[in-house]
């Protein structure tokens, strides 16, 4: 029999750790075959269900999508990459998510679709488990489809639909150097409109935080003092958290220190963002 030969591997994902399974496999698949994958989220036409569930009106649940668009798939890009797949692109589609998943993989010659049968419903978690057998019959290519291990189906049976302070965080929130200078950290504060900036060393490894209040007093009480550098009002102990954290969690956290923000950071001491807890929408 002869081996197939795919070069372009679809793995639409839902964000949930059935999607992470099935992702794990795509780019062990991708890498045996040198093909390139596609990441592809399908959120639904009508926003009714993503509304409901965060309480929101329609127009702030398109925002919400877009926010996950944007933050969510690249990070599940990165993962793959990470997992060992040679060329990671991502895809967004709107719609059913099975009829969604056939027009993409038709539209773009796909050969292969890789996906989980074990998804949740809602914003963070949209339906796939129960698209996949119709999936398998409607798609023009061969669908590999991957059930997630069932310690963590039972670890995860019981998950709260709750929004992640990498949805809601800001990510252009830029970046000073302890030596930068107070003049040169207020003017990068002002155009971006940044109550709290990051501190980084050389390598972009996180320090600490400066706050605009902070500088803005520096600077006001010495005037004439040109040197005064950020590393002079920087503080170290800066409330921080991860982009997967439950972004209620995190708020209870900055509230009870009597905080306002928190700096997002990768595993790596980078950057991401800075959740506001004030961006957080009020439960009912």
């Amino acid at each position: 029999m002869e081996t197939p030969t795919w070069r372009k591997i679809c793995c639409p994902v839902d964000f949930s750790e059935g999607s992470g399974e099935a992702l794990r496999v795509a780019a062990a698949m991708t890498r045996l075959h040198d093909a390139t994958l596609t990441v592809l989220h399908v959120f639904p036409q009508h926003l009714d269900l993503v509304a409901e569930a965060y309480s929101l009106t329609t127009a702030e649940a398109a925002e919400r999508a877009r926010q996950l668009r944007d933050n969510e798939l690249e990070r599940w890009r990165v993962r793959a990459l990470e997992q060992g797949a040679p060329r990671v692109e991502t895809a967004m589609a709107t719609g059913e998510p099975y009829r969604a998943i056939v027009d993409y993989v038709a539209k773009n010659h796909v050969d292969l679709v890789v996906m989980g049968t074990h998804g949740r419903t809602g914003l963070r978690h949209l339906v796939i488990g129960s698209v996949a057998e119709r999936v398998v019959r409607l798609a023009p290519c061969s669908v590999l489809t991957c059930r997630m291990p069932e310690a963590t189906r039972e670890s995860h049976r019981y998950t709260r639909l709750q929004p992640t302070c990498g949805e809601l965080m800001r990510r252009n929130v830029g970046h000073v150097h302890p030596h930068t200078s107070l003049h040169e950290c207020a003017r990068k504060m002002a155009d971006l409109e940044a109550g709290l900036m990051p501190v980084v060393d050389a390598g972009g490894k996180f320090l600490g935080a400066v706050t605009h209040r902070d500088v803005m007093l520096r600077l006001a009480s010495s005037a004439n003092d040109v040197v005064a550098s950020v590393s002079d009002v920087m503080t170290r102990t800066v409330p921080t958290c991860r982009a997967s954290e439950d972004a209620h969690v995190v708020a209870a956290r900055l509230e009870g220190r009597s905080a306002r923000r928190a700096v997002v950071l990768s595993e790596a001491q980078q950057v991401e963002g800075v959740f506001d807890r004030g961006d957080l929408p009020a439960r009912h």
